[in-house]
């Protein structure tokens, strides 16, 4: 009986002192590994891409605010020269009737033609923005398709180290082990 407790005891120990401290270090190595993921190297790219969104969104609303500055700018050329425009219309009316018509005629011309002009110059700028906004929204979606494969690795990863754990504590320690404590204990 003292042979199998001795032999019991030197067993365990071996699995105490060589196989046991193996495992947890491995365990510690890859829970650091994960955790350093999560909190350091995740918010660090998701950051910087943010930063980078951020600032693509901020030139581009500058941009904006600059062509609508310029839009503004023509609108009260555009309201000037239709002033000046109506006081020499005025004018002309008393001289001329045919002279009036024409001139009317003249400044429709111009109104239209300069709003054309400023909305497909409008139009385009708001496709080039709507595509940046779609580029932009395209590349999250890609990041967050790579993320989930990369967070979806790493759990089958440590998956498969409980799954070994388990196997070769089941292994080592499985239905013999105890019965093995019974008798020992039942001694």
């Amino acid at each position: 009986m003292a042979k199998i407790e001795t032999k019991i005891h030197d067993m365990y120990a071996g699995y105490h002192d060589s196989l046991i401290p193996v495992q947890e270090a491995h365990q510690d190595r890859v829970e650091e590994f994960v955790e350093h993921f999560v909190n350091v190297t995740a918010p660090e790219v998701i950051e910087r891409e943010q930063k980078a969104m951020e600032k693509k969104i901020k030139s581009a609303r500058e941009g904006f605010d600059i062509e609508n500055a310029k839009v503004r700018k023509r609108e009260e050329k555009i309201v000037y020269r239709a002033e000046e425009h109506e006081h020499r219309t005025a004018q002309s009316f008393t001289d001329n009737h045919s002279g009036r018509v024409a001139k009317i005629a003249l400044l429709r011309e111009d109104l239209e033609a300069g709003q054309r002009t400023d909305d497909r110059e409008e139009e385009t700028r708001l496709r080039l923005i709507m595509t940046e906004l779609r580029q932009m929204q395209e590349r999250i979606d890609d990041l967050t398709k790579v993320r989930e494969v990369q967070d979806c690795t790493i759990l089958d990863s440590m998956l498969r180290s409980q799954e070994k754990l388990q196997d070769s504590i089941i292994e080592n320690f499985g239905a013999n082990s105890e019965q093995i404590f019974e008798d020992a204990a039942n001694g």
